[in-house]
């Protein structure tokens, strides 16, 4: 009946997309669950109708000759006349139909984990056995795999021979379900291999997941490795990347998300990264220190102005230059500064501390979002050349958050020395803002 297909094909495609289990990848789950609805309707589309006696014979597996032809015309006549007895033979034709929908929707994960886990093993035997010389020249992209899978071996034999077991028993009911002239099995048998399946299919699934939990434990391991310097351990590697990028080496983190990255666009020539250090803890203070040293010609004098770009929540926290151990110039965090949020383009597109002239277009979108970024510049300071270290720092602070967009120090002016001559090379200029002075 053709309701019973639609029902079917509905309830296959909601059990092939809620197949999703936490410990099973993303794209096996797309191979569980996709093909089920889309082999489904392709067959009952393209099936015929079984209308004749010959295409109910070719149905039932039975030979078609003439004494068959006339026992399947004399049921179909006595099937007319008993109309309760068609419908009850109906109603047990969906019912199976239904089953063996279930059974195969049910095994089909199965198939997919004996020949994951046949995979595996040979992986890991290669590894034993051959020097991972074959599988990585066949399978270069699965190198990565090896050690996580030697980790949870003896689970993947378990899991294997668990799965070969509820497949073996699968394909012997689904046989015995399609088979018309099947001869009952006694009652022991039956029940011993229904207790066998399901116990096959608790320890499989069992295997499945201390072996995915292994595996991810062991990752958790690598990535805790490659994610931790200077004791030091951050969410993973890339965090150390873009502070590699950026020129920051972090020296102290205590009570803070160990997520720092914010990726962002270049407004204005801004980097592409920005930093944001959040309290872990709300109950307790947070530490963190973060320096940079940018090294100056030696032969040089240089006028410089410390500015910063950030969004601080909470007092505590600090950024300061350093020349050896004395402080040469500082941000005061307490200072309102130039809060881009309450300014329009016209004033914002003046401020020193775009590389570039920021635009109307994206103006209001980076400075008037859910983030409130302020301004701050120093008084210049004469430097004579030599490193200089800038740090961003807080010690024992409650400060819910210090997002870092900016820091810099820019060259306002520089002079060269010698022991004759005294070369200015570059000339200090000035834009008001807001009524506040900046240097160029």
């Amino acid at each position: 009946m053709w309701f019973s297909g639609v029902f079917v094909l509905i309830l296959a495609i909601i059990c092939g997309i809620n197949i999703s289990l936490s410990f099973i990848p993303d794209f096996i789950c797309f191979l569980i669950s996709f093909p089920i609805p889309v082999i489904y309707l392709f067959i009952w589309i393209t099936v015929p109708e079984a209308r004749t006696p010959e295409d109910r014979l070719r149905m039932q597996g039975r030979d078609i000759n003439p004494e068959n032809i006339r026992e399947q015309v004399v049921s179909d006549s006595e099937g007319y006349r008993k109309v309760g007895e068609t419908a009850k033979s109906g109603a047990a034709g969906c019912l199976k139909a239904l089953l063996i929908c279930f059974l195969l929707l049910l095994i089909l994960p199965f198939f997919i984990a004996f020949f994951a886990i046949l995979f595996a093993l040979f992986v890991v035997g290669e590894v034993v056995f051959g020097g991972a010389t074959v599988a990585a020249s066949l399978f270069p992209k699965f190198v990565w795999m090896f050690d996580p899978i030697k980790t949870c071996e003896p689970m993947l034999w378990v899991g294997l021979i668990a799965a070969l077991i509820v497949v073996c028993l699968s394909i012997f009911g689904l046989v015995r379900l399609f088979k018309s002239n099947r001869e009952s099995l006694p009652a022991w048998a039956t029940i011993t291999m229904i207790t066998t399946w399901l116990f096959a299919l608790c320890v499989a699934i069992g295997s499945f997941v201390i072996a995915s939990m292994k595996v991810s434990e062991w990752h958790d391991k690598i990535r805790e490795k490659e994610a931790t310097r200077n004791g030091i351990c951050l969410f993973d590697s890339r965090q150390w990347s873009v502070l590699d990028e950026l020129g920051w080496e972090l020296k102290k983190l205590d009570n803070v998300n160990n997520y720092l990255s914010d990726n962002r666009s270049g407004y204005g020539g801004l980097p592409d990264e920005a930093l944001k250090l959040g309290r872990r803890d709300s109950g307790k203070a947070m530490s963190f220190t973060l320096s940079r040293t940018e090294p100056f010609d030696k032969d040089v004098e240089y006028t410089l102005v410390l500015e910063s770009l950030t969004e601080v929540e909470g007092k505590g926290g600090s950024i300061k230059v350093m020349d050896g151990s004395k402080v040469v110039a500082s941000n005061d965090l307490n200072d309102k500064g130039q809060q881009l949020w309450t300014m329009d383009w016209t004033e914002g597109k003046d401020l020193p501390i775009f590389p570039n002239q920021a635009d109307s277009a994206g103006w209001d979108s980076f400075a008037k979002g859910y983030e409130h970024w302020t301004y701050r510049a120093s008084k210049p300071f004469r430097h004579k050349g030599g490193d200089l270290t800038i740090t961003i720092a807080a010690d024992n602070a409650y400060l819910n958050k210090f997002n870092i967009r900016q820091v810099r120090l820019r060259k306002i002016s520089e002079t060269r020395t010698t022991t004759k001559t005294t070369t200015k090379t570059k000339s200090e200029t000035s834009v008001s803002v807001n009524g506040k002075k900046y240097y160029r």
